[in-house]
């Protein structure tokens, strides 16, 4: 009888490993990639989607469909540049021809810009209205909670964090909506006063995006953090 209980609970678990497995590599196949030596991926290597591989054997997304994900990220669509009425992003369609453009419609300006303004040395006692309606609109559009205020300094520094003068906004998700509120904020920012945009290790400021080496990595939340005139203007 007990050896009988062994058996059967091995075979469910084996079920249950290779299921998953499968899932697994569908979730690749679902990413528009293929399992391959990472030797041989020119793309994006997505790690852990082909699990019943050897370490080597990496989901591989190439290039192109992973910059047209981007594109849909940003809220936007590859289409004829001379169409487009709003905002024209370079190199997020590379597949398609030199005057197809990823379009994300049009965010009226605030002439506010993306300069960089540092917090001052005294916390503010609230958010802006900027940022509280920053944080509505995010949430409405991607889910999850948000936080604006916090009378704090950053991580390892004396300087007081953009949340002690209420003027940064935390979104709290994460993996794919993440990274489609991280490019869509990216994408509007210069136009309605976003001076920073961090996630999942990454940092877009003045106008690039680059590693992000701030104690905290940001992984299960995007960070908005809006100049003193975003702070007050801020809207969509």
């Amino acid at each position: 009888m007990r050896a009988s209980f062994y058996v059967s609970v091995c075979i469910i678990v084996g079920i249950f490993i290779q299921t998953f497995a499968l899932y697994q590599e569908q979730k690749c196949a679902n990413a528009g990639g293929v399992c391959k030596n990472e030797n041989n991926c020119s793309g994006k290597k997505l790690i852990g989607y082909c699990p019943t591989q050897p370490n080597n054997i990496k989901c591989c997304v190439s290039s192109s469909v992973y910059q047209e994900q981007k594109c849909a990220n940003a809220g936007g669509v590859c289409k004829n540049e001379n169409d487009c009425s709003g905002t024209k992003l370079v190199g997020y369609c590379p597949t398609q021809p030199n005057n197809i453009k990823c379009c994300v419609s049009s965010v009226k300006s605030n002439n506010c810009g993306c300069n960089y303004e540092y917090a001052g040395t005294k916390c503010s006692g609230g958010p802006t209205p900027g940022a509280k309606r920053l944080a509505d609109y995010f949430k409405a559009k991607y889910g999850g909670t948000t936080g604006i205020y916090n009378c704090r300094k950053i991580a390892d520094s004396n300087r007081l964090s953009l949340h002690a003068e209420g003027r940064a906004v935390d979104v709290m998700i994460s993996g794919s909506k993440g990274q489609q509120a991280f490019d869509y904020a990216i994408s509007i920012a210069c136009k309605t006063g976003i001076q920073e945009v961090i996630f999942n290790r990454k940092i877009w400021t003045n106008g690039k995006t680059k590693p992000y080496t701030g104690q905290n990595p940001h992984t299960d939340h995007v960070h908005i953090g809006l100049n003193r005139c975003g702070a007050q203007k801020w809207g969509i």
